[in-house]
């Protein structure tokens, strides 16, 4: 008894290589493109201010010395400490 072998027409071959080839190659160029016609990068965002002194940490105020960074809430009251600060709330400084 003879098996029949089944192998595909040479043309669904083809196909199916063009298909493993192009399919990625096409997906490649399409991502490159959508990059270059509207990528957030190239853009142009709004400048933001460059401090040239101290940036507190908190607030994110620009100030010549950290010493000027003010309180994180209004009510505090800024008290000195050496050379240093801290904030205090209330009106008065005491230090504990």
């Amino acid at each position: 008894m003879r098996r029949a072998s089944r192998t595909p027409p040479s043309w669904a071959a083809w196909l199916l290589a063009l298909c493993v080839v192009v399919t990625p190659a096409l997906a490649f160029f399409q991502f490159f493109q959508q990059h270059e016609k509207g990528s957030p990068r190239t853009e142009s965002a709004p400048e933001t201010p460059v401090c040239h002194d101290y940036v507190c940490p908190v607030s994110g105020t620009c100030v010549s010395q950290a010493i000027d960074c003010p309180c994180p809430t209004p009510s505090d009251t800024k008290c000195l400490y050496g050379d240093w600060y801290y904030c205090q709330a209330g009106t008065s400084c005491r230090f504990a």
